[in-house]
């Protein structure tokens, strides 16, 4: 569960920054267009058992995979590794560190 927390909290994070920082309008679509390739390669929408190398180690950079294999592990009640909680507590930290340097309430203008 702790996973399934930090990812969501990640996710809203980025929209709140993104938003912060960006016409309210803008922000939905430019979201989006980072959201969507990082969730093909991360092997959320077409599971592949043999990916090309690149694709493999995108995948393992970002959280998503690793909230992926968590649950799928959790899922299937096999057991999970903790280091796939280590790299999403490790992303949270890190927006965690973004958003409170760069968050402003007020708009620029």
């Amino acid at each position: 569960m702790t996973g399934v927390t930090s990812a969501v909290r990640e996710t809203i994070e980025l929209y709140a920054e993104l938003t912060g920082r960006l016409r309210l309008p803008v922000a939905p679509p430019i979201v989006n267009a980072i959201i969507l390739p990082l969730l093909f390669l991360s092997g959320i929408f077409i599971a592949s058992d043999n990916p090309p190398g690149w694709v493999n180690l995108v995948g393992r950079i970002f959280p998503v995979r690793h909230l992926v294999d968590a649950m799928r592990a959790s899922y299937l009640g096999i057991p999970f590794h903790w280091s796939d909680i280590l790299v999403i507590a490790i992303w949270l930290v890190a927006a965690v560190i973004v958003a409170s340097r760069t968050f402003r309430w007020e708009p620029a203008r």
